[in-house]
């Protein structure tokens, strides 16, 4: 059974070497960052989790508020997630319906290729509302997707 927890520095050591091919060429073309360095990065979200499966971590995800009523959710995983899905599509659906209820308007960007988080994202009824071909550092094709209490 997948659980969550808060996520702490030492996740990000763990997860990185581990990080799925797609996550980081997403990483990558967005931000121009390593896997370490994005982990890292995404501690100081305002809510920063590590999903453990097996008393190991296997991804990690959180939220960034833009404002009162947006904010960018986000996660990052290992190719264990998908073998996991059923369990941690239970918790991420919950998680994602109460932080629906908490800013009215999700909306972050996903690679064109990375179909695995797009999938996700669809069951956990995002919609993609438009392809941006030059996104972020990398100038790649990107969806942005959103999902509106």
């Amino acid at each position: 059974m997948a659980t969550y927890r808060s996520s702490k520095k030492e996740d990000a050591y763990v997860l990185a070497p581990l990080m799925r091919e797609q996550d980081k060429v997403e990483i990558m073309f967005s931000h121009g960052v390593e896997p370490l360095e994005a982990l890292l990065t995404c501690l100081e979200s305002d809510e920063c989790n590590t999903i453990i499966h097996q008393g190991q971590p296997v991804g990690m995800f959180g939220i960034h508020p833009v404002d009162n009523m947006i904010a960018a959710p986000w996660m990052l995983g290992t190719d264990k997630i998908p073998e996991i899905a059923r369990d941690v599509m239970k918790v991420s659906s919950q998680w994602v319906k109460d932080k629906n209820e908490e800013y009215p308007i999700l909306v972050n960007y996903v690679h064109v290729g990375n179909e695995v988080s797009k999938l996700w994202l669809r069951r956990l009824g995002f919609t993609f509302i438009q392809l941006i071909e030059d996104y972020g550092v990398g100038k790649q094709p990107f969806y942005e997707f959103t999902r509106i209490k």
